[in-house]
């Protein structure tokens, strides 16, 4: 159950950020979003080769369109190719580098392929872009998820005791939040495990 709760709040919050742009609208051609969508249909029964087939068409129509690619790269997940995920990521990157969401993906990616070279120098990143987000005023809707992440992220870069701590602070500032006591206690490898189930 725990696992499920996990991915969720993972994808979700990489997915739900990439469409609001923390409050930035995108700029994407419509047709390259219909075809986004119809790899959506494709996805629904498993289809990943027609799938990724309407995705490098929308990517054809607009190099830009960076949810093509990390709807790539999460196919690509799906599948357990991690590293055709991570320069499916990392495109993410290029267009979107302030994206935070994409850098802890591209360093839980790193790390699930063995680089622990670079792994942290995504979530250092990650979590550099968190607390901008956190210090911006306009930003204050989505302070419960960024701070959230930043928790998140300074437990995969290896910063435990801090998470933790910014875990337990986060579960008196928001009691309703049933998720962060079950956050709390997990452990990096816990969190790559469970969003990259075998």
């Amino acid at each position: 159950m725990s696992s499920i709760i996990l991915k969720l709040f993972v994808y979700s919050s990489f997915f739900l950020t990439q469409c609001y742009g923390q409050g930035n609208k995108m700029n994407c051609t419509p047709k390259a979003i219909e075809l986004n969508n119809k790899a959506a249909d494709y996805l629904q029964f498993q289809n990943y080769d027609s799938a990724l087939f309407y995705l490098d068409k929308a990517i054809e129509l607009d190099s830009s369109y960076y949810i093509a690619y990390s709807n790539k790269g999460a196919i690509y997940c799906t599948l357990k190719n991690y590293r055709k995920a991570l320069i499916e990521t990392k495109k993410v990157l290029v267009i979107k580098p302030d994206l935070a969401e994409a850098w802890v993906i591209a360093g839980m990616l790193s790390d699930k392929i063995g680089d622990t070279l670079h792994a942290p120098a995504f979530y250092k990143t990650s979590i550099e872009i968190f607390e901008r987000r956190i210090a911006d005023p306009n930003k204050t809707k989505q302070s419960e998820s960024n701070s959230i992440n930043r928790a998140l992220s300074l437990i995969l870069i290896g910063q435990e005791r801090e998470g933790r701590e910014e875990f337990r602070r986060l579960t008196e500032l928001y009691p309703n939040n049933k998720m962060l006591g079950q956050l709390l206690n997990l452990s990096k490898k816990d969190y790559i495990s469970l969003t990259f189930r075998e």
